[in-house]
C-alpha cells in the first residue's frame, strides 16, 4: 500500500532551508517512501510562498522547485 501525504508550506519551506524533520520529511518523499497529493490550489500556494521566501534569498524564481513538486 502506498502512503500519500499532503505536506503543509511550512514544512516544504522548512524542509529546504533547516535540518530537522521537516528535512526529513522531504528526504522521505524524494527517496519515493511516500507518494506527494497535491491539488492546484496547494500548488499555487507553495508557489506563492516559495517565491516570496526565495526574494530574498536567491535570484532564480522558485516555480522551478513547485514544477517539480507538482510533477512528481
Amino acid at each position: 500500500m502506498t502512503i500519500k501525504a499532503i505536506l503543509d508550506t511550512n514544512v516544504i519551506i522548512s524542509g529546504i532551508f533547516w535540518k530537522g524533520a521537516p528535512f526529513e520529511i522531504l528526504k522521505a518523499w524524494q527517496e519515493h517512501r511516500f507518494r506527494l497529493a497535491i491539488t492546484l490550489p496547494i500548488l499555487n500556494e507553495y508557489r506563492r510562498v516559495l517565491d516570496e521566501t526565495f526574494q530574498s534569498f536567491v535570484a532564480i524564481p522558485a516555480y522551478h522547485f513547485a514544477e517539480s513538486v507538482y510533477g512528481n
